[in-house]
């Protein structure tokens, strides 16, 4: 009789099938790498009007415009992979047997993570492109966008850094999930469904209330589906890792991976259509978010088993150095450029710079160097070594060998 059947041991299966070590997927670097890759085209695009045209046989072609003309899609990216790594550590849990992560040490690396760069740029932000119309309203500014409640009110999201909206987002999505992830623990489809059905009403709701106030349709149960998406891409692939003789399905995994890829390139290019149209993007993101989220699930699920020349293709040199910066570079990017571009660095030869084809070329590469070395700089000089040495690092930034302290938490895929 099945009832009979001893169940499976879930440690046993884990040793028989010897997963990989608890180390940083080179899919989800590559990953994100690609979305902070669209994000900074994007805004290099809409600042510079440099629209990346090639010769092919002779004809000018924006073939490449799909990149930087759907680039805010790479936020949605960054808010897949977020709910991919957050739950990694409960996936492993549960089926490779590894210490439940506890409530209290998640908020401390969320806080570890997300804070303190935070802080530097938001200071950084408000000295150099915020926009207060009085000392009271800077105040308030700066009460709002430390409590990560900004993007409540039109006017605080965008006073400072109107890139700081997606950390309001994931700091509401960091609240509620040491709940969320105890209810998708223990009933992974239904509480996947309900997340995305809350997701998708919402966004009906907000479109059809307004669809240009990006205040309302830029809250979290507009993005459910994504966390979503990427809670259960990672419950999948653990669960699927181990499974005995995955690695026979590498050919399997690869066409799956060049079908979601396909599917991807197709939406993005449908949405690249409506670039153009009053409200097109925000209308189309109400109606497709679930189904770029779905496609970038599977996607990513079978790209982790595809054969090793998919994850060398994804997890290049390139796109892994940008994954590692990719938070400090998000935070950076949009108020150097903004900057520069009000301040008139590099000085245009025209009255409008945008008419002037050879600041658009300087503006471009110096804006992108600058906002590179500085994400670079406090990525390895701040943020890694906090990650690395937690609370410490920011009593005792010289960090007294002589302390002797416990072994410090080191930084892992969760860390994301």
């Amino acid at each position: 009789m099945r009832s009979a059947t001893k169940p499976p041991d879930i440690n046993n299966m884990a040793v028989a099938s010897a997963p990989q070590p608890d180390a940083r997927l080179d899919v989800l670097d590559g990953l994100r790498g690609i979305a902070i890759l669209m994000v900074v085209w994007w805004h290099l695009w809409l600042f510079s009007w440099l629209t990346p045209y090639i010769n092919l046989f002779g004809h000018q072609s924006s073939i490449l415009l799909i990149v930087p003309g759907t680039g805010l899609m790479g936020v949605e990216l960054f808010f897949f992979l977020s709910g991919f790594v957050l739950f990694f550590p409960y996936a492993r849990h549960l089926f490779e047997g590894k210490p439940l992560q506890t409530v209290k040490h998640f908020a401390e690396r969320r806080f570890l993570k997300i804070v303190p760069s935070y802080v530097i740029a938001f200071v950084a932000a408000a000295l150099l492109i915020g926009q207060f119309t009085s000392p009271l309203n800077a105040l308030w500014q700066t009460v709002a966008h430390l409590l990560f409640i900004h993007i409540f009110w039109i006017d605080t999201w965008v006073g400072v850094n109107g890139v700081l909206w997606s950390l309001g987002v994931e700091v509401q999505f960091y609240v509620l999930f040491p709940a969320l992830c105890w209810l998708f623990r223990r009933q992974p489809v239904p509480v996947y469904l309900l997340m995305c059905a809350i997701a998708v009403a919402y966004r009906m709701f907000a479109a059809h209330r307004d669809v240009a106030n990006y205040a309302l349709m830029g809250q979290l149960p507009a993005y459910l589906d994504l966390f979503a998406d990427g809670m259960l891409a990672s419950y999948v692939f653990v669960w699927l890792r181990n499974r005995p003789q995955h690695e026979r399905y590498a050919w399997l995994a690869t066409l799956i991976a060049a079908a979601a890829a396909a599917g991807l390139y197709a939406l993005l290019a449908d949405l690249h259509a409506k670039l153009y149209i009053t409200n097109g993007y925000a209308a189309w993101q109400a109606q497709n978010r679930q189904f770029f989220g779905a496609l970038v699930a599977v996607f990513t699920v079978a790209a982790l088993f595809a054969y090793r020349w998919v994850h060398l293709a994804i997890a290049n040199p390139l796109f892994r150095y940008l994954g590692v910066i990719s938070y400090n570079l998000y935070l950076w990017h949009n108020v150097i450029m903004v900057y520069m571009l009000h301040r008139r660095i590099p000085a245009p030869t025209l009255p409008d710079p945008h008419a002037d084809d050879h600041w658009k070329w300087v503006y471009t590469v110096w804006s992108l160097l600058i906002s590179l070395a500085i994400s670079t700089l406090i990525t390895y000089a701040i943020e890694l070594p906090i990650l690395k040495k937690g609370f410490r690092a920011l009593i005792d930034p010289f960090w007294r060998r002589n302390a002797a302290p416990g072994p410090a938490p080191a930084a892992t895929v969760s860390d994301g």
